[in-house]
């Protein structure tokens, strides 16, 4: 099986797909955390599986292999809907350039 790339390069503007690492890890630290709550597994939907598991399976904050508690964080009102919270401007699939430093 051929290697994949892990990150996602636009050619046209070098924006990269990937969070910066220290960012990820706050994430899937904080998602750790909260798979420790109980109340959070009472949830309906949520997967049958350990912490380890619905770890390796998610990209926090916007997938998670179980309800996502980060949903009011990147959908906060008030928030240009195509707009991420890194800032970076969205239309359709592709980076608006004017947005990028």
């Amino acid at each position: 099986m051929p290697d994949q790339p892990h990150l996602i390069v636009e050619a046209c503007t070098g924006y990269t797909a990937a969070q910066p690492d220290a960012e990820r890890a706050a994430y899937v630290e904080r998602l750790s955390e909260k798979l420790r709550d109980p109340e959070f597994r009472k949830i309906e939907g949520f997967p049958i599986g350990d912490d380890e598991a619905i770890l390796a399976l998610s990209d926090p904050p916007y997938y998670t292999a179980c309800p996502n508690p980060f949903l009011s964080e990147i959908t906060a009102p008030g928030r240009n809907e195509d707009q991420r919270p890194d800032g970076l401007v969205l239309h359709g699939d592709r980076p608006n350039t004017a947005a990028l430093p």
